[in-house]
Order: structure tokens, then sequence, then C-alpha cells
């Protein structure tokens, strides 16, 4: 005796509507989520791409800084006391250009460091009536010397800016910087 073997396909109804609005559904769900967290990502590298861009130029601008105000002494900065005060916006300073006869000669043109510019918000770099800008979006440049220790210079620097979507990225920037005697 040999037996039948049933076909399942025979017995099989089709797909009803209920089970495939289900699908749709359960479907839309992923995707929605799916989307939901490119989106999500997107804007998260669009904020930290313009956060390093901002970090790089305001590195190479107080690179710049330390390097010039290094060679500048205590007494050739003209607008910072040495009082222990916070002083906006600028510093005016000579650097050495050598020594003679066991006497620093300072340069003829004075250097300054200032806030101004598009928006009063970059960081300009003035010699002898040339003007470079160092680094935008500066909010507050401050500048401070002790009394006990003049020869230190105090930097702060806060800066921000605006991703093409709206977000906002910023930053504090602060250094000391030994003068010269």
């Amino acid at each position: 005796m040999r037996k039948k073997f049933a076909n399942p396909l025979l017995n099989q109804s089709g797909t009803s509507l209920i089970e495939i609005m289900m699908t749709v559904f359960i479907f839309s769900i992923v995707a929605g989520g799916i989307y939901s967290i490119i989106l999500v990502s997107d804007a998260s590298w669009e904020t930290n791409d313009r956060s390093i861009e901002m970090q790089q130029e305001h590195r190479k601008a107080v690179e710049w800084m330390k390097d010039e105000l290094r060679q500048a002494g205590t007494a050739s900065i003209f607008n910072i006391p040495a009082d222990g005060n916070w002083h906006n916006d600028n510093i005016s300073f000579k650097k050495a250009e050598g020594v003679s006869g066991g006497n620093v000669n300072w340069g003829a043109n004075a250097i300054q460091f200032l806030r101004g510019g598009t928006n009063n918000q970059q960081l300009l770099r003035i010699q002898g009536g040339n003007t470079k800008v160092l680094a935008n979006n500066i909010l507050v440049v401050r500048f401070k010397r002790l009394a006990s220790n003049p020869e230190l210079l105090e930097v702060r620097m806060e800066a921000d800016g605006q991703t093409s979507d709206g977000q906002w990225v910023g930053f504090d920037n602060n250094f000391k910087v030994q003068l010269r005697n």
C-alpha cells in the first residue's frame, strides 16, 4: 500500500489583507526608526565637523599669539598693567629684536592683537598698518598680568559658531605665556 502525500499548497489560502497591512505597518516603523537615526547622526556629524574646524582655526591663532607674546617683555606691553585685573579686547606690545650692550632692543613697530573686524568677532593682528585675521567667531578676548608675577600673561578667549542646520558650538581657550625679562 502506498501512502498519498498531501500537497501542502492545495490546503493553503492566500495572504489576508490584515496580514499585508501589519507587515507594511511594521516595515514603516522600522524604516522610520532607521531614518531618525540617520538624521540624528548627520546632525551630530555636522556639529562635530564645525567644532573641529573652529578648534583648528583657533589653535593656529593661539600658537601665533603665544609665539609673538613670548618675545615681548614686561616693559614692552603698553596697555595691560600688572594689576591682576582682566583687560578686554586688545593688547599692544613690541617684540625683542636683539640685545645690544646688555639691553634688549625692542622693535620699531608695535604689534596689537585685538577683537574687531567683521561683526567685531574676529581676532586681528595689526602691525605697521598691516592687518591679518587670525580667527573668526571670537566673542571674548581678555588679558591679565599679576603684580606678583608680571612676566606671566594670562589670555582667555571664548568663541562660538553655528552649523548650517542652526546648531551652536562653542569653546573656551585659556593659556598662559611667560614673557621675556
